[in-house]
């Protein structure tokens, strides 16, 4: 009824002011007459008056008329939405940065000749496991042989070079010690031939004495005088003798220096040889080419029958059962990102599959072109099914927090670039604004704006505002909202 009354009060007024517009004379001012403005005085209070009485009902505008014997429930319980409603969660959640890169081998070995020469066998192929120190490749060895066998004559020949110059320093040494207990000798020669020259002198003394007196011949006197100066002879000769003893120590220890040179000059001669003779060896070693490092035989490069330089590339062996990812990580996880954390890599050829792994090493400084940062993960492989090159992405695990907040995915809702939840609690919605984060299993995280153990809605949505009346679906009985005031009906 009110609104049928608000209906024709509204016609009212249109037709009123219709009629007094039509039959107003205007005068050339275009001002409508007196008479007009009196009937405009006198209509407006009226039905001023006539809609405030019909306001006053406390029926709302949309009602319609009921009938007298129809009982229906009030009209703001038909109107107030029922909703579903789930409960915040806490969850635990990693935090996690992907990273996109290659997988390498764990280490790569290219395997070459030492020596040059023929390659007389290849007893591994194309995809073959070796193990380290496997016998994989083998060269021409007689070359090898060879130089074995002459390297070993000359070590010979050098070994008695070095025992004849130590057999010449030890005599030359004994001849040093004799020079030096010479001198005791020369001393006591020395000293005779003095007491023979006294002895000599004072006999001719006597003997020309005595043919003076006539008692001797001339001969008895020529005879010692001969006697004497073979005794100055002999003492002047152990003189020189003795005078003579530093300078034959000086020669017979510079013998014996250069016979010790002679040593040394051998024994450096026989260590050259030996030396040549441990690398003629180590060539003969070489021809047999053993696998440096376990794993599998990546390439073959040369065939059997070939003659080839040294340093030439044989095989590629790779180990896969450890592989090596190398991959980037956007700069904003850069301060996170540190080694020991666990990595989850993926590859197109195994979908849906994950394969663990550990950050090894991440680089100190961040790539001012790409804005990114370069970490590698060790990736084990015992399946042997990943394999090197291939492309990979990688979720490397920041850190583990606990306590998220998760709400369902259906309880949020956007609007004009905002994202909003609506808390049910006491019958009432209020809505909130919300940050999100991850997603897990239809959750999704919310950043602020919640508190777990809160309601939230999760239907009908689109019927809800900030303070809206809900019912809770499943509760068993309507939950009014509190009603505002002037909201009750009289």
């Amino acid at each position: 009824m009110p609104t049928r009354l608000s209906t024709l009060a509204t016609g009212a007024i249109s037709t009123t002011l219709g009629g007094v517009a039509a039959h107003a004379p205007t005068d050339v001012s275009g001002l409508r007459t007196d008479p007009l403005r009196r009937s405009a005085r006198l209509v407006f209070p009226l039905l001023l008056g006539f809609l405030t009485a019909a306001g006053c009902s406390g029926d709302p505008p949309g009602a319609v008329e009921r009938k007298p014997a129809t009982a229906e429930p009030p009209t703001a319980a038909r109107r107030v939405p029922t909703v579903s409603v789930a409960s915040v969660e806490a969850h635990g959640l990693e935090r996690i940065v992907d990273a996109t890169g290659s997988l390498l081998a764990w280490e790569e070995v290219a395997l070459n000749t030492s020596i040059a020469g023929t390659v007389s066998r290849l007893l591994v192929d194309l995809g073959d496991r070796v193990k380290a120190g496997q016998v994989v490749a083998e060269q021409d060895p007689r070359e090898a042989v060879l130089a074995v066998e002459q390297t070993e004559a000359g070590v010979g020949a050098a070994r008695d070079g070095l025992q004849r110059a130590q057999a010449q320093a030890r005599a030359t040494l004994a001849q040093l010690q004799q020079v030096r207990e010479s001198r005791r000798s020369l001393e006591a020669a020395m000293n005779r031939t003095r007491a023979g020259l006294e002895e000599t002198r004072v006999n001719l003394d006597r003997m020309r004495k005595l043919h003076a007196q006539a008692l001797v011949a001339q001969r008895e006197v020529d005879v010692a005088r001969t006697q004497y100066e073979t005794a100055v002879a002999q003492h002047e000769t152990s003189q020189v003798e003795l005078g003579q003893f530093p300078d034959r120590v000086r020669v017979a220890e510079a013998n014996l220096e250069s016979d010790r040179s002679a040593i040394r000059v051998a024994e450096s001669d026989l260590r050259r040889r030996e030396a040549d003779l441990a690398l003629a060896r180590k060539k003969l070693t070489d021809v047999t080419l053993r696998a440096p490092i376990t794993g599998a035989i990546a390439r073959r490069h040369l065939n059997p029958g070939q003659y080839v330089p040294e340093n030439t590339a044989v095989f590629t062996i790779v180990r896969t059962d450890v592989l090596k990812f190398t991959g980037t990580v956007p700069e904003h996880a850069s301060l996170e990102l540190r080694p020991g954390q666990s990595v989850r890599i993926r590859v197109e050829p195994a979908p849906g599959r994950d394969f663990p792994g550990r950050v090894t090493r991440v680089s100190p400084a961040v790539d001012v072109t790409s804005r990114t940062v370069t970490m590698e993960a060790e990736v084990p492989n015992p399946e042997g099914l990943l394999k090197p090159g291939l492309f990979a992405r990688a979720a490397v695990v920041l850190r583990q927090d606990q306590g998220v907040a998760f709400v369902p995915e259906s309880a949020v809702a956007y609007f004009a670039g905002i994202t909003k939840v609506f808390v049910v609690a006491a019958g009432v919605a209020r809505e909130r604004t919300v940050g999100l984060g991850a997603r897990k299993g239809g959750l999704i995280e919310v950043v602020k704006g919640v508190q777990p153990g809160e309601q939230v809605a999760t239907s009908g949505l689109a019927q809800l505002h900030d303070g809206a009346p809900v019912t809770v679906a499943g509760s068993g009985r309507a939950e009014p909202a509190a009603r505002k005031p002037g909201d009750g009906t009289r």
